[in-house]
Order: C-alpha cells, then sequence, then structure tokens
C-alpha cells in the first residue's frame, strides 16, 4: 500500500476544501441560500437556545427560593400553607421538577434533600473599593460551601475579612398597605410596647416596624392582631450602620457588585445577602438597574436582601362560606384566611409534624417529652424576655413589685428569661473567662489535680464524655469545673466555727479545687468574685421572686443563709467532624435542680436551646451585657408547678469554642420546705410533700452518676460494641 509523506498530507490538506455541496436539481427549489461555515441554522439556533436557557435558570432558581422560603416561614404541608401550595402551582406550570420542589421544601425545613441537617453559616467580605458584605448561606455541606464561596468572592475581586462589626442584626417586619391610612403616629406607641425600636412607612405606603432579633415574630403578631394588618414578609437581617455606608463611585466598583450578586443569586444555599453601600456617582441608569436586580434597596444606602415572593393568594377578613371542591381556606396570622387553589376540601386534613420521645432524667426515674421533629427557630421576646433589673435597687416597694410581676409572666411562660442591669460587672466576667480558658487549655495532667473522681460532692473537673445527661442523646461533649459553697467565701462572711450543727453535714465545698489550681495566678481571686457577685444578686432576686408568689420580701431571706450555691465552669470545643454526623450535643436535655439559675453565655457563640410548650426547641441566643435566668426543679416544686422547670440543652455547631459560667441557686440544703401556702387553694391541692433541697439534688446526681457508672462498666465488658439505654 502506498504511502504518503508528511509533504504529501501537507498538500493533500491544503487542496481539499470541506464545503457545504447541493445538488443543481435541488438548487434550482431551494429558497435558502447555500448555507456557509459559521452562518448555519444550528449557530443560530444555539445561540437563541442559550438566551432561553439562562431565563429557565434564572426563574427555577427563583422558584426554588421562594418554595424554601415559604416552607420555612409557614411550613413543609402546602395543604396547610396557601403560600406553599400557591408557589408550587407557579412551579409546575413552569415545568419546574418535582425532585426539585421537594428538594427546595427540605432546605425550608432546615434539611438537604437527602434528609441531612443543613447548618446556617455567615460569610464576610469586602468588595472594592471597601464596600462590607455579609452572605448568610444553608448548607449540608459546609467545608464545600466555603470554599465555593470563596473562590467567588475572590473572582470578582474582593476579599474574605470580617465586616459584620459594621452591621447591627435587626428584625423587620413589613405588613401590607392598610386602606385605612395608618400612619406611624397611630401604630408607634403600641408598637413600641410590643417590642420594636424603629417605625416608618416605605415608598410604597407599607409600614415597615424595627426589632430585636428575638422580638421579630412576637411583635408582628402583636401588630397584626392590634390593628388588623397582614403581614407580608417577617425577616431577620444584617442592617448597615448609617455612619459607614460606601458610596458607589465608579461604574467598575458597580460592575463587580453585580457580577458577583448575579453569581450568588444562582446558589441555592445562599439565603441574604447584606452590603452597605448609598448610590455616590453613579449615573441614575445604572443605580436604577441595580435597584432592579437587587429588591429593597433604597436611595440612601441599604442592606440588599432577599424576600419571598408573595404569590397572590385571596385573602378574607371573616371565614368564608365554603365553596365548591378545590378551595380550601386555611386561617393564618391576625385571623386572615387564605384562599388555596392547590388542594381541594377532601384532602385538606391537617397534617402535624412527627414526634421523638425524649428521655429525661428525675429524681424519680425516667420522664419522657413529645418533640416535634422540626428544625430549632429563634426564640420570641415573648417566650424569652429581657427584663431590667433596675427596679431591683429602688427603693419603693411598687416598683419592684412590678418588676416581680414580669418576673412572674416569664417563670409562667417557658421559665426563662434574660436580665440587663444585673450588677455583674463586665470586669468581673471578664476575668473569671479569661481563667476559665487558662484552665482548660492546661495539659490533661494538670487539670486531672483536681479531678472530679477525688471528690465527695461532685466538685472538680470532668473531661468530654464524661456525663450522659440524656439517655435520648449521646455523650455530653464538654469539660466543666465544678465548686460548691464554703462559708468563708460568702461575701457576707460567716465564720465556719459557727455554722450551726444542723447545716455542717450540707456544705459541700472542698478545698482540694483551690490547692490544685494554685499554680494559676489569681484564679481563685478571679473566679471567687465572679460567683460572690452572682451570690449577692441571687440573694436579691430571691426577695422578688418571693413577692412574685405574694409572700413577704423576706420570706427567704432566712432560707439561704448557707445556700446551694454551686459554680461552674463549662468548656464546649469545635465539635469535630464525626460528632456532627452523630448529632452530638455538647450538654444534654436536662432541667436544672435548684430554685433558679443564672447563666453567662458567651457573648458571640450561641447554643443554648429551650424546648418550648409546643415541644419544639428555641434558641436562647446570647444577648451581649445580659444574664440567662431560668427556673429549677425546687422552685417548681414550692409553688406547686406554677413556674416552670423547662428543658433545655446546649447544641454547640459553631467554629469556635464555647464557654458558659452557670450558678445554680438553692435554699439551705438543710431546709426541709412544703409547697408554698400561697400556691394552693381547695381547688388546687399541694402535689408534692416537704422535702430538703439537698436531699432533692443528692437523689438526682446519685442517679447520674450510678448510670454513668453502668455505661462504663458495660462498655469496659464489651468495647467494640454500642451501648444502647434501656
Amino acid at each position: 500500500m502506498a504511502s504518503l509523506s508528511p509533504r504529501g498530507l501537507q498538500l493533500l490538506r491544503k487542496s481539499h476544501k470541506f464545503t457545504n455541496y447541493v445538488c443543481p436539481k435541488c438548487s434550482s427549489f431551494s429558497t435558502n441560500p447555500t448555507l456557509q461555515s459559521g452562518h448555519n441554522r444550528w449557530s443560530k439556533i444555539k445561540h437563541d437556545k442559550a438566551g432561553v436557557d439562562a431565563k429557565k435558570h434564572v426563574l427555577r432558581s427563583m422558584l426554588s427560593r421562594d418554595i424554601a422560603q415559604a416552607s420555612k416561614l409557614y411550613g413543609a404541608d402546602p395543604r396547610t400553607n396557601p403560600t406553599l401550595a400557591n408557589v408550587l402551582v407557579q412551579a409546575k406550570k413552569a415545568g419546574f421538577p418535582k425532585a426539585s420542589q421537594e428538594a427546595a421544601i427540605a432546605r425550608g425545613q432546615g434539611q438537604s434533600a437527602s434528609g441531612a441537617s443543613l447548618e446556617s453559616l455567615t460569610i464576610e467580605a469586602i468588595m472594592p473599593p471597601s464596600i462590607a458584605m455579609v452572605i448568610d448561606i444553608e448548607t449540608d455541606n459546609k467545608a464545600r460551601a466555603l470554599q465555593e464561596l470563596r473562590h467567588e468572592v475572590k473572582r470578582y475581586g474582593g476579599t474574605v475579612t470580617p465586616t459584620s462589626y459594621l452591621f447591627r442584626r435587626r428584625g423587620r417586619v413589613q405588613f401590607e398597605k392598610d386602606e385605612r391610612g395608618l400612619g406611624v403616629d397611630e401604630v408607634l406607641d403600641e408598637a413600641i410596647e410590643a417590642g420594636a425600636d424603629d417605625v416608618e412607612i416605605d415608598d410604597d405606603g407599607n409600614l415597615i416596624v424595627w426589632t430585636e432579633p428575638s422580638g421579630t415574630i412576637g411583635a408582628a403578631r402583636s401588630l397584626a392582631e392590634s390593628f388588623k394588618l397582614t403581614i407580608e414578609s417577617s425577616d431577620i437581617l444584617w442592617d448597615p450602620n448609617e455612619d459607614t455606608l460606601v458610596p458607589l463611585d465608579s461604574e467598575s466598583a458597580l460592575a463587580s457588585l453585580k457580577n458577583l450578586v448575579n453569581a450568588l443569586q444562582d446558589d441555592q444555599s445562599v439565603q441574604g445577602i447584606y452590603v452597605n453601600i448609598s448610590q455616590g456617582k453613579v449615573s441614575d441608569e445604572a443605580w436604577a438597574e441595580l435597584q432592579e436586580k437587587i429588591p429593597h434597596i433604597s436611595e440612601t444606602g441599604s442592606s440588599l436582601f432577599y424576600y419571598m415572593a408573595q404569590a397572590p393568594i385571596k385573602r378574607y377578613r371573616t371565614p368564608p362560606q365554603p365553596k365548591a371542591q378545590g378551595t380550601l381556606y386555611h386561617q393564618g396570622d391576625a385571623n386572615i384566611y387564605f384562599e388555596c387553589p392547590y388542594y381541594s376540601m377532601e384532602s385538606s386534613a391537617e397534617v402535624k409534624p412527627s414526634t421523638t420521645k425524649l428521655e429525661l432524667r428525675t429524681a424519680y426515674g425516667p420522664v419522657f417529652r413529645d418533640v416535634l421533629n422540626v428544625p430549632p427557630r429563634d426564640c420570641t421576646s415573648e417566650e424569652i424576655p429581657i427584663i431590667d433589673l433596675t427596679p431591683l435597687k429602688s427603693g419603693d416597694l411598687d416598683d419592684r413589685k412590678k418588676l416581680a410581676s414580669q418576673i412572674k409572666r416569664a417563670a409562667m411562660n417557658t421559665g426563662f428569661f434574660y436580665i440587663r442591669n444585673h450588677g455583674i460587672s463586665e470586669e468581673v466576667i471578664g476575668s473569671a473567662k479569661k481563667q476559665l480558658l487558662t484552665f482548660f487549655k492546661q495539659p490533661e495532667g494538670d487539670k486531672d489535680k483536681v479531678n472530679r473522681s477525688k471528690s465527695k460532692f461532685y466538685n472538680g473537673w470532668r473531661g468530654t464524655g464524661k456525663t450522659n445527661i440524656s439517655p435520648s442523646e449521646s455523650i455530653d461533649v464538654h469539660e466543666s469545673f465544678a465548686f460548691r459553697y464554703e462559708p468563708e467565701l460568702d461575701p457576707d462572711y460567716k465564720d465556719p466555727a459557727a455554722v450551726p450543727d444542723e447545716v455542717r453535714p450540707w456544705i459541700r465545698g472542698e478545698r482540694y479545687v483551690w490547692d490544685g489550681t494554685a499554680h494559676l495566678p489569681n484564679f481563685k481571686q478571679d473566679i471567687i468574685e465572679y460567683w460572690s457577685a452572682c451570690l449577692t444578686l441571687a440573694r436579691k432576686l430571691v426577695q422578688i421572686f418571693a413577692l412574685s408568689l405574694d409572700l413577704d420580701e423576706h420570706y427567704f431571706d432566712e432560707k439561704v443563709t448557707y445556700p446551694g450555691a454551686d459554680g461552674v465552669l463549662n468548656y464546649y470545643p469545635v465539635a469535630t467532624e464525626a460528632e456532627r454526623a452523630s448529632d452530638a450535643v455538647g450538654l444534654g436535655s436536662h432541667t436544672d435542680l435548684q430554685l433558679f439559675t443564672l447563666l453567662w453565655q458567651d457573648y458571640h457563640v450561641g447554643g443554648l436551646q429551650v424546648l418550648n410548650k409546643e415541644g419544639q426547641w428555641i434558641k436562647a441566643p446570647p444577648i451581649t451585657e445580659t444574664i440567662v435566668v431560668n427556673i429549677g426543679d425546687f422552685m417548681m416544686r414550692l409553688c406547686n408547678d406554677l413556674y416552670k422547670s423547662t428543658v433545655h440543652r446546649v447544641y454547640n455547631r459553631a467554629e469556635v469554642e464555647r464557654v458558659s459560667m452557670p450558678f445554680f441557686f438553692g435554699l439551705n440544703f438543710n431546709c426541709v420546705e412544703g409547697v408554698i401556702p400561697t400556691c394552693t387553694s381547695p381547688d388546687n391541692p399541694p402535689k408534692y410533700e416537704p422535702m430538703s433541697c439537698g436531699d432533692w439534688c443528692q437523689l438526682r446526681f446519685e442517679l447520674e452518676e450510678n448510670e454513668m457508672k453502668k455505661k462504663n462498666a458495660l462498655q469496659e465488658l464489651a468495647p467494640s460494641g454500642k451501648v444502647i439505654p434501656a
């Protein structure tokens, strides 16, 4: 077979031209010109298709976000969520795949399509020239999401760096424009009473109410009910500080910002984008384009945030008469009734979320609670209010009684509340926190000097994985250091030699915890200073509790002279991937034992969750310069269940370590108390027999200790097996 040389191949390539050949006969009948390279029909189709696909992509991204928002705000069941039902109708008409719809609904419930829990993250960045940006995301793969978003920010000229200090976390409620023309003056007083800190009317005549994050839902519902208003949206967002707004003075900065926002809009994990900009020198046309691209950007400056596109659903002020098959009416906030076109009346039975049994340890054995299988949400100001303790120092008894009324409402509701102006200085707290970190950062050998195993009364250090406070949950992932009351450390000093004989057996402080930490400079001094401040506050606060129960203000004074006053330092390490995968808890579900607890939690790291009456976990986020107070079991016994000792836990998913310093306060441990007379009546007889606070605590301590020993023993017998709680 003949072969061609390289030169021959080259000549052949030059001489052979690939052209579109058309038969002369056919050419005479053709209505189209001969197609030439670069001008063929597929080229035109390809470009047209690309435009159509881009529009479809944008539409599907918007639908996905709307479905997730509707699911998050009003629930995952379209039969009881008309907003979700209407968006699903639109999605179906647009050809949005069913699998994608289900994934978006799951995302709204804090889960991925596979059922994995979603975690909330915040990315902070600076865009040129110096525009601060905060991006809120929810993802089931934190590492991947962080990598992708950091890449996008860098791609468009930005830098990932802290910027949240240029913003304020706020709640924003938007009400539908009211035909009565309600203005700021008409609603201001009521709004402030409901927890709002600002009220305004936007350019479209909608009423906008700003609140603290924890009070958003409560304020929205209160105003909707009081003024018969319709809630259009309710969001927690990052609002830029007015004095940090950056003017857009160049087209290049505008282009970079728009390009990044376009890229972020395509990412379904992105829940909100916030920037601190004003129009500056960019043209009105360019600014208008940005306003069109990013809803709700104002003329002077704004956070950029996305609200759910509200579907056009008919609303009624009174329950409408039943219509024909195919219409479902749903009662929403403020008694507004919605017409839902998605499901028929026959299929409109309410579907409640499933529940999981939660086992709790008590002094009398296990009890069980039903917990809703829904993601935790932020608490409202009604559920966990902030109470100002300034009246505590007032010489006017009426002022203190008003304070007692506020505390009574909170204690009867969730049993949790924040206190502000409590009298414990930030310097004292800061010094104690510094010593806490110093202790836990030591080598384990140094911490072992004060190991809990050396204590008779549960003092000292316990390492990670040494407790399992809730049988239904994982081993507790935290370390602790505990110490108990000693008369000579009391700010109201008491001579140890003068302690009454009936009290002496109940003094549970042990010197070894201080001897074993003597090598840490000022450790005992700083920790005891914080503990003493808590004890002083608790003795004042228990007088307010007495007033709240219609008792004499000094009813408890002689019962807290040698009180249960337990100090604890807690350290929660960053959760490992294995702990996240197994849904491990920092501290399992439990109730506290004594009268009440004063809890300082790290201002920058959340994790505390409270189980509300409906069986849903609600978050009790840290609030600067406040302390959390919660009711304990013994207080609940004393008041015949009037006040609530509520289940709570620590669920730590932060990327940084978390610390807390609880102080548990109770009566003298030898003090035997039954139900307080003012809390009983012929219709409400005492539910509990008299018992000492010390015996009550001892029963629970021993139960938890014995259960942990049993679990450890089983683990030693079968180290490769999994111990299943009975």
